[in-house]
């Protein structure tokens, strides 16, 4: 049973299959760039990993703002990437990553969002610009260092987030964002795969060796 204010209506023909495999992340990218790091037209945003799904998500939502866009993702996501409007992409598998961030975002990000854990805290930091905002939302199973001198006297921020400790408050006013988002035709990067309750326990397994690139949606 699913409490009435943890339900939302999905905009008018909305494919509710599209719907499933943007919800969670469209969501999550919704509550990092309207309420921990509001973006804003004009701004820069820095998005980690976009061919994921919450950095997909993020991606449009900022570009929807009237943001610039830089990102990072793997070599053969590019194209993808690009054509959800991120204005730059950068190889995020690049020997010289530091160097190619450098070049796309000469003076900084205002907004940077590490959505898997991989661009890394340090150079996460290295990336904005004075007065920025850094979010985190991934790497569990890592740690970091906090560089000092690259943090308290640029007057940065550093907020993470995880969408399993939001109230329904929170989610509430991120619901008509993912509407918006959704009504918009939003896309993923990955694809996406219907499959069965049978298929659960296989889809997982693959989910957790990194097997599986895929959006699974579960349909009865």
């Amino acid at each position: 049973m699913v409490p009435a204010e943890r339900l939302y209506h999905l905009p008018r023909d909305a494919d509710p299959v599209a719907a499933a495999a943007v919800l969670h992340t469209g969501a999550t990218a919704a509550v990092g760039l309207t309420q921990r790091a509001p973006v804003r037209a004009g701004d820069t945003v820095l998005v980690g990993s976009a061919a994921g799904g919450v950095g997909s998500a993020a991606v449009q939502l900022a570009v929807q703002a009237g943001a610039r866009v830089v990102a990072t993702a793997r070599d053969d996501d590019t194209d993808a990437v690009r054509a959800l409007g991120a204005e730059e992409v950068v190889d995020s598998r690049a020997a010289d990553l530091p160097a190619r961030l450098q070049a796309a975002l000469p003076d900084g990000a205002d907004i940077v969002w590490d959505t898997s854990g991989h661009l890394g805290l340090e150079r996460a930091l290295a990336c904005a610009r004075p007065e920025g905002t850094v979010l985190l939302t991934a790497g569990l199973g890592g740690s970091a260092q906090l560089p000092l001198a690259d943090f308290y006297p640029r007057n940065l921020t550093l907020r993470g987030f995880a969408m399993s400790a939001l109230g329904v408050e929170e989610l509430a006013l991120a619901a008509p964002v993912v509407e918006r988002l959704i009504a918009a035709g939003a896309r993923t990067v990955r694809g996406r795969r219907v499959i069965g309750l049978e298929q659960v326990a296989d889809a997982y397994r693959r989910l957790l060796e990194g097997r599986a690139r895929d959006r699974f949606v579960v349909v009865p």
